[in-house]
């Protein structure tokens, strides 16, 4: 799994703009052109930058804003995309995959909003005042690795939610193996194991490996 920076804020935010049908992420020092809450700091705030503090394929909720002119006024909302994704990484830019539209700029839709092709947008991270947002995607958990950042995880089939690499996730058998394993290289009393040489099973006191005995019936 891809090793990211171990977020700090609750929110989230880059420039987008819309190719064709894809949301592609730009850099946070973009949204000087943008007249968002954060238009003329945005040279100081990479560390929170969409593209740096979440790993591929993890699911977030997001809001796309584009709007009307360039200079900051009161109504000045064009449109407004709210939804479940995710990141999408190739080797020269960053996509939003958008997963479930939830709602627009007139209220709950599952229909992706056209935006205004190459026109730079906001994109940030935000948290659902409407409790059916939290149920927008099947076989999900809400989750926070910081508080009031609500993230959603998704379980694949025959796996455990946990915490590993400090993210909240779906851990397969592969994984939890290898937390088994790595968990088993001190020992502590009471364990059992086998020993393939010596044929036979043996348990730890507390301070070596004993063959264990076994009575005949």
């Amino acid at each position: 799994m891809e090793k990211m920076r171990q977020k700090t804020s609750n929110s989230y935010f880059c420039c987008a703009t819309q190719k064709e049908n894809e949301i592609q992420l730009l850099d946070v020092a973009d949204l000087k052109d943008v007249p968002c809450p954060f238009q003329y700091i945005a040279n100081a705030l990479t560390e929170f930058c969409l593209k740096s503090n979440f790993q591929t394929d993890e699911l977030f909720f997001y809001e796309i804003v584009e709007y009307k002119d360039p200079k900051k006024q009161p109504d000045n909302q064009l449109e407004v995309e709210r939804g479940i994704g995710c990141l999408v990484k190739n080797k020269k830019a960053t996509f939003l995959k958008r997963v479930t539209v939830i709602s627009d700029i007139d209220g709950r839709t599952n229909k992706p909003v056209k935006f205004t092709e190459n026109k730079k947008l906001f994109i940030q991270t935000y948290v659902p005042q409407d409790y059916r947002d939290l149920f927008s995607t099947p076989n999900t958990v809400l989750a926070t690795e910081v508080a009031g950042c609500p993230s959603i995880v998704e379980l694949q089939d025959s796996t455990l939610l946990g915490r590993l690499n400090g993210t909240i996730q779906s851990i397969d058998q592969q994984e939890l193996w290898s937390i088994l394993l790595e968990n088993t290289r001190k020992p502590i009393e009471g364990m059992i194991r086998y020993n393939k040489r010596d044929k036979c099973f043996e348990g730890y006191n507390g301070k070596k490996w004993r063959a264990l005995l076994w009575g005949e019936k």
